[in-house]
């Protein structure tokens, strides 16, 4: 299940951090929930896409990882590869359990996290209380932190 943990970024703000419990991408688990949260903090970056090269067609925020989710990871890796973030362009987002995993590249998942907090971060701080946010991620993104 998607969740809110907490996580030090090392900036002295507040140490939110938006998880996924399962790999989301091609060849995955892709639980909903999950791929809810990938989905979500994707449609919401390229509100604010800044030098990040934006992905073809809308994002569909229903769950379910198919060829255009896909497509917006992979666009996304790419685009930051290309702005100089240590991103391994994988198709994949794995679960984040630190700024750098155990392969040498960071997490997807930390980067889409850096680009909400950069660019909306008030939102960032309740994504739970966005009111175009899924129901469903609402309520997974409510549980307690690190429960």
């Amino acid at each position: 299940m998607a969740r809110k943990e907490e996580m030090e970024w090392g900036d002295g703000g507040t140490p939110i951090f938006y998880n996924v419990n399962h790999s989301v991408g091609r060849a995955c688990r892709n639980a909903v929930d999950d791929v809810l949260l990938v989905q979500y903090l994707l449609y919401r970056i390229y509100q604010h896409p800044g030098r990040l090269p934006v992905p073809t067609g809308q994002m569909k925020l229903d769950g379910i990882c198919g060829p255009r989710t896909q497509d917006w990871i992979l666009t996304f890796q790419k685009g930051a590869r290309k702005l100089g973030y240590n991103i391994f362009p994988d198709g994949r987002v794995e679960p984040g359990e630190d700024v750098k995993g155990s392969h040498g590249h960071q997490y997807t998942i930390v980067w889409m996290n850096a680009n909400m907090k950069k660019h909306e971060p008030v939102l960032y701080q309740d994504l739970a209380s966005a009111p175009d946010i899924p129901a469903r991620l609402a309520t997974a993104l409510r549980q307690d932190v690190n429960s």
